[in-house]
């Protein structure tokens, strides 16, 4: 596996302290108990005989090694500058922690409910939140070139305002109370905000049928009752999905034609 490096933060500012004296109060990860009433470590039995004679410099055979595990443990804290904190965490071929010591505290960090772990969501007891730097880069570049095909997409729409109104509306924006350059500007919040959706939109071979469904709901010439689509009584769809298949189908293409006359009548 190698090196692999996290990085421990400082959750924002969520108190009333001002922010430069939140930034910069001391804040340190200590000690948390377990269910037993013992510091919690965060390592199995197993990694503790492994690790921990590497940190401590008692082997595992000494009668006093767990008393000094524990001890160890009861008296770690490390502080979280404003900065963060980088540790290495990555195993080698051997299948040990490239950095012992770091693995070790990485590990007693994940233990703690104070600290939020790489790919949880952090609630309001979190007060620091351990990032993967490489994945966390990763994820950064492929939202960077998501949010570059949006940008592809939404210029060949500023150029083509049929579509660019079908775009509008799938996401709930009147189109016809906008002028071209306030549509311009409302497409580009929405790429802004959720370039996977607007994407999805904008290069959805069904947009048409879409926008027609999504103006026909707004104008209630159709219902929508939580997902389901209606026509009158008709359920023509339990999702936007299958009202655009039995739209398209040809057995109903005369309810397709008479919504789309009905809006005309709008």
């Amino acid at each position: 596996m190698g090196k692999r490096i996290v990085e421990i933060r400082r959750r924002a500012n969520t108190t009333n302290l001002p922010d430069n004296i939140y930034e910069e109060a001391k804040q340190e990860i200590g000690p948390a108990f377990s269910s037993n009433g013992k510091t919690a470590t965060g390592l199995s039995l197993d990694e503790v005989k492994l690790f921990m004679p590497k940190v401590i410099n008692i082997p595992e055979s000494d009668n006093s090694f767990y008393q000094e595990v524990e001890r160890y443990f009861a008296n770690l804290s490390f502080d979280v500058p404003k900065t963060g904190v980088q540790l290495e965490i990555g195993i080698d071929s051997n299948k040990m922690p490239v950095n012992v010591e770091d693995f070790v505290k990485y590990r007693f960090a994940l233990a703690n409910p104070l600290v939020a772990g790489h790919g949880t969501k952090p609630n309001r007891s979190h007060r620091f939140v351990i990032v993967d730097i490489a994945a966390a880069k990763e994820a950064e570049y492929e939202t960077l070139k998501l949010q570059k095909e949006a940008y592809k997409e939404f210029i060949k729409l500023t150029g083509d305002t049929d579509r660019m109104d079908m775009v509008l509306r799938v996401f709930n924006v009147n189109p016809k109370k906008l002028d071209a350059e306030d549509k311009e500007l409302r497409l580009e919040k929405i790429l802004k905000s959720d370039p996977a959706g607007f994407l999805g939109i904008a290069t959805n071979k069904d947009l048409e049928i879409i926008s027609m469904i999504n103006e026909c709901i707004s104008k209630e010439i159709l219902r929508k009752v939580g997902n389901a689509i209606f026509n009158a009584d008709e359920n023509i769809g339990n999702s936007m999905d299958e009202a655009v298949l039995y739209l398209k189908d040809k057995q109903n293409s005369g309810v397709y034609t008479m919504l789309k006359a009905r809006l005309e009548s709008f």
